[in-house]
């Protein structure tokens, strides 16, 4: 298996220039959040197993920002003001019901936020979550190719599509995914993704038609750089045909930004983790749309 350049390439000076200015704009922001499944006596608890996707197509669209906010807060019931959702619950892992895997020809990349709002516990949450979906797919190098990255200040793509064609391998690559906690380079991790790894050097299936190309990002939306400097990352992937699912994560989610890196309708693209039960419906949500 190879790691690309990538890994560990430092930030431009454009980002690096944002920084400071961005993380004081992070709501609450604190690198030692507590993770999505603490217990909190300021936080109502919703009824178990509910997920919350967003409710309608927005992207793009000429609405304002205003508009945009006031649907992610109607769509995941968010007291924006404080940066708490409510219905946070206890994560408990449970099993997904068994189904057959799916044989469809897709390039799927899963992408990590290991940035330090995360929180180490979401990391592995959200590891979690991909060990369960990965495991959803007929993984071949005539089926689904999956590549797996993970991003903060650096960028760690391991594996590439063609490193490996094995379930187990795959899941090895993953437990070698660590929490960086740094910045928040989701800009430079789009634009690695859509120029490096969707293409000759990450082993995509390039120019064959009948592959979907494919990208889950779990993240909770406080890129370093903020959502004007994301957009053309992904403009640039939507013009590539890349199918982008965005699932939110954390106790504070930035809803402008993960409208914006959401395919529409974003009512099927847009998810929020609030316990395992969510995870489970997540995953049967987006392998439905995928393997239908």
């Amino acid at each position: 298996m190879h790691r690309l350049a990538l890994t560990t390439q430092k930030p431009v000076d454009y980002e690096q220039s944002l920084l400071t200015a961005n993380l004081k704009k992070k709501r609450g922001y604190s690198p030692s959040e507590k993770p999505l499944n603490s217990h909190s006596k300021n936080l109502p608890h919703a009824q178990s197993g509910t997920a919350m996707p967003f409710t309608q197509a927005v992207y793009p669209s000429a609405a304002s920002k205003d508009s945009h906010v006031q649907l992610a807060k109607k769509a995941l019931g968010t007291n924006i003001s404080s940066g708490v959702e409510k219905g946070v619950n206890t994560h408990k892992r449970t099993k997904m019901s068994t189904r057959h895997k799916c044989a469809k020809k897709i390039d799927l990349a899963i992408v990590l936020d290991a940035s330090a709002s995360i929180g180490e516990e979401n990391f592995k949450l959200a590891k979690d979550l991909t060990r369960t979906l990965l495991r959803q797919f007929e993984i071949s190098k005539d089926e689904v190719l999956i590549s797996l990255v993970s991003y903060s200040q650096h960028i760690d793509v391991a594996p590439k599509f063609d490193d490996y064609y094995n379930e187990t391998q795959l899941e090895r690559a993953l437990d070698r995914h660590f929490y960086e906690s740094s910045s928040t380079s989701t800009g430079r991790a789009l634009k690695m993704v859509t120029n490096d790894l969707f293409g000759v050097k990450g082993g995509a299936r390039i120019g064959h038609r009948d592959v979907r190309k494919v990208v889950v990002i779990v993240t909770d939306g406080f890129s370093t750089t903020g959502v004007e400097f994301l957009k053309d990352k992904v403009r640039m992937m939507r013009d590539q045909g890349i199918e982008v699912f965005v699932i939110g994560i954390t106790r504070r989610i930035n809803e402008e930004e993960l409208l914006a890196l959401s395919s529409a309708p974003v009512k099927n693209h847009l998810f929020r983790i609030n316990d395992s039960q969510d995870v489970n419906k997540i995953i049967e949500s987006i392998t439905n749309q995928l393997c239908k």
